[in-house]
């Protein structure tokens, strides 16, 4: 028996006879393939099965001289041992891959998972506590931290109008609660003279006036808290900034008979709400009217996109300019006017929706001086040249006055 590695040699004539190696007891199987081979001398490989059942691999070579071939086999069981071997290594090397890449892709699945397991646990805290606090991202970059940027925004308009909310109910509750008791009284009086008749009609006038103008107090008041409870965008539309500003003068000049009007109007269009404008120009205009001193002076400016309206007033006292904006804030010299404390809230609100600025100062001429500078229309939304607004030099100058 020939061991691993051993080669056979056989020589086989055209006729198929074989003549073995001496001392071979291993005689490789001959067949059709090996005799044509002897014929025709052609080289041919292929593979044998030995008598005692081991594989070869076999070569047949020709022996042109003889008219024999070489038939040479080797045997493959080192060959299919080694395979053997190579894939039992495969199968242990592949199964502890496998395993590597199984827990390595969990652990790599839960540490990406990881971010947006504590995202979904903070919107279910946001759903059930309505805890409005911004989600801190776990990335710089990539989809999630988009998603957590989009996500606190949206938190922080929910909180923006919770908070709209709570201040419209926290100031109703408060400047309501004072004119209420009075009209309540009011009222109580005159459900009282009902049955008692105990007021005279002087007495009764007095009070259904006072009741009137209460009524029309509270119609303003909430008008305006519901103007700044709003929190929409304004119309975007191209408006003439001129016309509003002259519409609001021409409102304004007749509520100061015995003041004057200094106006000075270049052309200027924005996008925007028309009446949200004018009635910021119109709150800014009454105020001035309001401190200035009879036969003063309002002066009202505008100069491209920038207002100022300057009155000759007493002025802003230093420690009120940084609260002149605020909601229902009154300054000492303005507790003793009537006013709801909104008026310049409603400006300051109006002004920030359009995109602009508003300022509060002391002006050179001793009263107050407010500058509005609103945003400047693009070009694609230009309107065309009206007629009745047209100015060779782009700016209209008017000197309006009543006594």
């Amino acid at each position: 028996m020939l061991g691993p590695g051993s080669t056979v040699v056989e020589a086989v004539g055209a006729d198929g006879t074989v003549l073995l190696t001496p001392g071979e007891d291993t005689r490789l199987e001959v067949g059709a393939a090996e005799v044509a081979a002897a014929q025709q001398q052609q080289q041919i490989v292929r593979n044998t099965t030995s008598s005692t059942g081991g594989t070869y691999r076999v070569v047949t070579v020709p022996l042109r001289e003889t008219g024999h071939v070489l038939v040479v086999g080797r045997p493959l069981t080192s060959s299919y041992e080694v395979l053997r071997v190579f894939g039992l290594v495969v199968l242990i090397v592949g199964g502890i891959g496998l395993v590597w890449a199984w827990l390595l892709g969990r652990a790599v699945a839960e540490a990406a998972l990881r971010p947006v397991e504590r995202f979904t646990d903070h919107v279910r805290h946001v759903a059930e506590t309505e805890d409005l606090r911004p989600v801190s991202p776990d990335y710089d970059a990539g989809v999630l931290a988009t998603l957590t940027q989009t996500f606190n925004q949206m938190l922080a308009g929910l909180a923006a109008s919770r908070d709209q909310q709570n201040r419209l109910v926290a100031d109703a509750s408060h400047e309501l609660r004072t004119p209420l008791a009075s009209m309540r009284t009011n009222i109580d009086l005159l459900a009282l003279d009902a049955r008692t008749g105990r007021l005279s009609d002087v007495d009764r006038a007095k009070i259904l006036a006072d009741v009137q103008a209460q009524t029309a107090e509270f119609s303003t008041l909430i008008a305006d808290l519901m103007h700044l409870s709003r929190a929409s965008t304004p119309a975007q539309a191209p408006v003439e900034l001129r016309r509003v500003v002259e519409d609001a003068v021409e409102r304004v000049q007749r509520r100061g008979p015995k003041l004057s009007f200094e106006v000075s109007l270049d052309k200027a269009t924005l996008l925007g709400d028309g009446p949200s404008l004018e009635r910021a120009v119109t709150n800014l205009l009454d105020n001035a009217v309001k401190w200035s001193p009879p036969g003063g002076t309002i002066h009202v400016r505008l100069t491209g996109h920038r207002l100022e309206i300057t009155d000759e007033g007493p002025g802003i006292a230093e420690g009120d300019l940084p609260h002149i904006f605020d909601r229902f804030y009154r300054a000492e010299t303005a507790r003793s006017t009537p006013g709801t404390g909104l008026g310049l809230a409603i400006t300051a609100k109006a002004v920030h929706d359009h995109g602009g600025t508003i300022r509060a100062e002391s002006s050179p001429r001793g009263g107050a001086r407010f500058t509005i500078e609103l945003p400047e229309l693009p070009e694609a939304h230009e309107p065309p040249e009206s007629g009745a607004h047209q100015d060779r030099s782009g700016a209209r100058r008017l000197a309006l006055s009543s006594r």
